[in-house]
């Protein structure tokens, strides 16, 4: 009898389960206590969600952060050409052509601009970049070389431990200068002909870019990488 009892009752249960699942499910819920495996789910969602959104935040933070505190030295640098410029007359003069006031293929080993470096770096070989150049000659000016050290470690330093000090940017990419660029010495690939110093920061693709090939043609590739270009020109 009792068998009977429950065969039928659970055959009679068949169609209300059918029909009404959802109340079903809740009831079981109410007495278990728990979630169901579609709640999980959503929660578990929600949550790669906002862990997403906060890698995403947290990246564009830094990104600001390094962009202004590149942008702050870039102006440091262009404050320390100016009083080089101030105090001898002239602007820094990086280039290797024999009508510029430094012969840099004279210079030799013994010229390294980074005391107590043994690196293999000459400047005859012109292994050295514009901006160790430019640190070489500045660092000839008490006022500069102050302003320079003012810089710390974190942006001015021997990076490659070859005899050079340079100077990068917060993403570790050493910046490019040149007293002025002009048109069809290569420099105007980078920026417009303009006639002051300038100092430029390849941001944080460490790509500078090139705005033109040196036939004149463009490239879509080498433009976009000038677009998180930061250059002193466009401080204020």
């Amino acid at each position: 009898a009792t068998t009977e009892i429950y065969t039928l009752s659970l055959h009679d249960a068949l169609p209300i389960l059918k029909h009404y699942p959802h109340q079903v499910e809740s009831s079981v819920r109410e007495r278990s206590g728990g979630f169901t495996v579609v709640e999980l789910l959503v929660v578990l969602l929600i949550i790669l969600l906002l862990a997403g959104l906060g890698v995403v935040t947290t990246r564009a933070v830094q990104t600001r952060a390094a962009a202004a505190n590149t942008r702050g030295l870039l102006h440091t640098l262009r404050s320390i050409a100016a009083e080089y410029r101030a105090i001898t007359g002239v602007v820094p003069n990086t280039r290797t052509r024999n009508t510029d006031p430094i012969n840099w293929n004279k210079m030799g080993p013994v010229k390294y601009n980074a005391p107590g470096f043994t690196g293999t770096g000459n400047f005859a070989n012109d292994d050295a970049d514009p901006i160790s150049r430019f640190v070489w000659i500045v660092r000839q000016v008490p006022s500069c070389e102050t302003m320079l050290r003012g810089l710390g470690e974190n942006f001015y330093d021997d990076r490659n431990a070859d005899g050079f000090l340079e100077v990068v940017d917060a993403w570790d990419k050493p910046i490019w200068y040149r007293e002025n660029t002009i048109e069809g010495d290569g420099d105007d690939q980078i920026l417009p002909v303009i006639d002051q110093p300038v100092f430029v920061s390849a941001g944080p693709d460490r790509q500078f870019g090139r705005r033109k090939k040196k036939d004149g043609s463009v490239d879509p590739k080498e433009v976009a990488y000038q677009g998180d270009n930061i250059n002193s020109m466009e401080l204020r």
